[in-house]
């Protein structure tokens, strides 16, 4: 039987896995476990049960095949003896799947082959190898659980027993200097009717520290290391084995002296070790154990890095390399990506945000570099509009991007985390675009390059819109915050005074300086426009320090109750995406008059689940803004708006006017507008009137208006106090 042992170990050390020791993708996986059967001719197995420590991670199912129909094997009679198996990493987060190959003895020590339908023994799981050092003492105790890996699972059985031999109170043994080397033992499973079976498997013991000849310290604690790991280098060509992962069941000497700190050298800081492709083979290590009293103690052990799909991709750029090659993410946040950098490059023109000397300056990346290894994804954006993302594992760049009018536009950027030790990146958006696709660019900063992991999350942040409650807000009586524009070419909100959006400028690396906004909600019936045209009840004025040398885009965010009022309104449009804008240059806040420069709608989408709005154009300098139907506003005193004849002009409070026509069957809706663009005084005037009293107004300039609804008629008039 040792012979047999012995042969095993031999086998096992020159076999080789595919997986490796740091994400769920690709852990570490023991290198041989033992299934000695029961007397039933089904003996289920999972796959996971083979992997060390395997993470409660949902989104990474582990399988003898590259799908979920193998989740669990069923060992038999016809597999006696050793038995290689692949173990697949089913990720539904990361595109690319991984597999390793391991071994599985399989045992029949109770001659219970071919086996029936009705058996009644227990399967038993166990690891074959084990390493553990003695300590001063010259002895060390061991249970049977060190070895179990899932018998009372496999079993479907939580009372099941284990122990060293059939009596189940053999359950604690002693090993010391008499039995160094390779050792056999039998773990015994008891089921809970009472029917046993066992396994043989093997531990090393060792005198690592001169303990039984008398120099060890009697009170150092007791190592426990797993004998024969195996790894193969991961998406980034590399393995990073952490000292904490090799342990299996490290004790001290004294539970005073915990917890315990598990490193590769004396040194507790010296707590990885990282493996390449160049490391093939078998790979020796010490687990060097030290408790909280400052003791220490060491067991040797190996780790097999193996040739597989990492050390391949160590070859070639990541499928998304370029941005037509972008794998999809989940927003909902479900899974973690595990992805690489390795060997990608930067496209020709390809975007990447500003440069900055701060790494927490935002929407900048801050190595001076541009696009040197990026790897791109893609999200659509969920309902809420709103969105979390995070990267870990190497020090990355994060930027994420929009298109519009075939252009991408970079919404956000960020280089790292405050206060992350690895120089992560993360960003938190809101007041996206329900189901638009946005794209995710991951670069490694100055040039690094490796294996990452990138989660998106739906933090359901709600885009709250500045002045809703279905009353009237003049200019500037809600205040709104300045923001400094310094060319980053990303999206910046400017928000009232509780955090409620106003609209977004993105200055497209133009740097505006200080840019502001006033704007004005009717709060009454749709305004029209001098030939009767409706018109948004809201609008907007935007001053800049600086007006940009070239276009820039803007983002107006008004209710959806507005846009409601506005599309039920005749002659309005009945598509948000119809919506136009007039600019008007050097206008100040208020109702529109005249001029303006038409502007197209780049696109108009919902940014909450209320359905409020934000409508996008692109624009050549800032002033103010108006929304409509498609069709240009008409100015007050418009060409074919028929003229009016005001008496006396100017006038203090009584006025006669000539022009309108006699025999209108509705009179006359009159309004006066002074020159804010503000209506001041509004009524209604018979068809056989022609004299106004106005009530005390101003001095100043205002533009007199009237219609009966199938024409309009206005006038300019001057009142003095």
């Amino acid at each position: 039987m040792l012979n047999r042992l012995i042969s095993l170990l031999v086998l096992l050390a020159t076999m080789a896995p595919v997986l490796f020791a740091q994400t769920p993708v690709n852990p570490l996986v023991h290198n041989g476990a033992v299934v000695a059967l029961s007397d039933n001719v089904n003996n289920y197995v999972f796959a996971r049960y083979l992997v060390v420590d395997p993470p409660p991670d949902t989104c990474v199912l582990y399988s003898f095949s590259n799908n979920l129909n193998g989740l669990v094997n069923n060992f038999n009679c016809n597999e006696l003896g050793t038995n290689p198996v692949d173990i697949w990493s089913v990720s539904s987060g990361s595109a690319a799947t991984l597999h390793s190959e391991t071994y599985v003895l399989v045992q029949d020590n109770l001659g219970v082959c071919p086996g029936s339908a009705g058996g009644q023994l227990p399967i038993v799981v166990c690891r074959n190898g084990l390493a553990i050092s003695l300590n001063g003492r010259g002895e060390v105790r061991i249970s049977p659980e060190l070895w179990d890996l899932s018998t009372a699972a496999c079993n479907n059985d939580p009372n099941i027993k284990l122990s060293f031999s059939p009596d189940t109170t053999d359950v604690l043994r002693v090993v010391d200097c008499f039995a160094p080397g390779i050792n056999i033992v039998q773990i015994w499973a008891t089921n809970s009717t009472g029917h046993q079976n066992y396994a043989e498997v093997y531990y090393n013991l060792q005198d690592n520290t001169g303990n039984c000849d008398g120099f060890g310290d009697i009170h150092a604690p007791h190592p426990r290391v797993a004998s024969g790991l195996t790894a193969t280098p991961g998406y980034a060509g590399t393995v990073v084995l952490h000292a904490a992962d090799t342990d299996a069941g490290s004790v001290p000497d004294s539970t005073d002296c915990l917890p315990l700190r598990f490193s590769f050298s004396a040194d507790t800081n010296d707590i990885t070790r990282t493996f390449t492709c160049d490391d093939l083979g078998v790979n020796l290590f010490q687990l060097w154990v030290t408790d909280a009293c400052g003791r220490q103690n060491f067991v040797e052990s190996y780790i097999l890095i193996t040739d597989g799909v990492g050390c391949d991709l160590q070859s070639g750029a990541p499928a998304n390399d370029n941005i037509a090659g972008a794998v999809p993410l989940d927003a909902t946040g479900a899974c973690t990506v595990y992805w690489s950098n390795v060997n990608a490059t930067a496209e020709m023109n390809e975007p990447a945000p500003m440069p900055s000397a701060n790494c927490s300056d935002p929407n900048t990346w801050c190595d001076g570099q541009g696009a040197e290894h990026s790897v791109w994804f893609t999200f659509q954006a969920p309902a809420s509009g709103s969105a979390e993302l995070h990267t870990a594992g190497m020090n990355t760049q994060l930027a994420v991007w929009e298109q519009i009018g075939g252009n991408l536009v970079l919404v956000a950027a960020n280089d790292d985390l405050p206060g992350d030790p690895e120089g992560a990146s993360g960003l938190t958006l809101s007041c996206l675009e329900a189901g638009q696709t946005y794209r995710v660019q991951v670069d490694g900063h100055s040039g690094a390059m490796g294996q990452f992991s990138i989660s998106i999350s739906d933090p359901n942040i709600s885009c709250a819109i500045s002045g809703q409650s279905n009353q009237a807000f003049a200019c500037g009586e809600i205040p709104v915050t300045p923001v400094q524009s310094t060319g980053t070419g990303a999206w910046q909100f400017l928000l009232d005074n509780e955090q409620r959006a106003v609209l977004a400028v993105n200055d497209m690396g133009h740097a505006l300086g200080t840019v502001n906004a006033e704007f004005m909600v009717n709060g009454d019936a749709v305004r029209t426009d001098a030939a009767g045209n409706p018109y948004l009840d809201r609008n907007w004025t935007v001053t800049v320090e600086n007006q940009p040398a070239g276009p820039v885009y803007v983002k107006f965010l008004f209710g959806k109750t507005e846009w409601d009022a506005l599309s039920n309104t005749p002659g309005a449009p009945s598509d948000p995406g119809q919506l136009q804008a007039t600019k008007v240059a050097g206008a100040t806040c208020g109702d529109y008059l005249e001029g303006g420069v038409l502007l197209a709608n780049m696109g108009t989408y919902s940014v909450n689940p209320a359905g409020d709005l934000a409508a996008t154009y692109a624009v050549d300098g800032f002033s103010a803004f108006y929304l409509h139907g498609g069709a240009a506003l008409t100015p007050v005193g418009a060409p074919h708006s028929l003229p009016l004849a005001v008496y006396p002009n100017p006038a203090r409070d009584r006025i006669r006017i000539d022009g309108l026509p006699v025999g209108s069957a509705t009179g006359f809706s009159i309004r006066l507008i002074n020159s804010m663009g503000r209506e001041v005084f509004q009524t209604r005037l018979a068809n056989t009137t022609t004299e106004l009293l106005l009530p005390r107004l101003a001095s100043g300039l205002y533009f007199l208006q009237a219609t009966d609804g199938l024409q309009t008629y206005s006038g300019k008039l001057m009142l003095m106090e």
